[in-house]
């Protein structure tokens, strides 16, 4: 009896013991997975500011390239300018040259008149 008491406790020992293990195991995966969980949500974080850092970059480009076409613009618009200034110079030509052609005319209208 006595010897089967013995037995009796120390299987109980042990399964206190084994007990014990499967709680301390427990708690450390639930330890374990609280770190998952906290790497996890400090790799979402990484993700998120990568994004925004991304986002920023594209509007960074979006502003370099609205930037260049409204500096496109603005070359365009002197082009335009300065091609219409052109216009302007060649037309004043032509009415100069117009100008000489009328004033020879005249003149060798004259020198007619005189030879007559």
């Amino acid at each position: 009896m006595k010897q089967d008491d013995v037995r009796c406790r120390i299987r109980s020992r042990s399964s206190r013991l084994n007990m014990k293990q499967d709680d301390d195991r427990c708690q450390k995966r639930s330890r374990s997975s609280r770190l998952d969980m906290k790497q996890d949500d400090v790799r979402c974080r990484i993700r998120s500011r990568s994004s925004r850092l991304d986002m920023k970059e594209d509007d960074v480009r979006c502003r370099i390239r609205s930037r260049s076409s409204r500096l496109d613009m603005k070359q365009d618009d002197v082009r335009c300018r300065i091609r219409s200034r052109s216009s302007r110079l060649d037309m004043k030509q032509d009415d100069v040259r117009c100008r000489i052609k009328s004033r020879s005319s005249r003149l060798d209208m004259k020198q007619d008149d005189v030879r007559c």
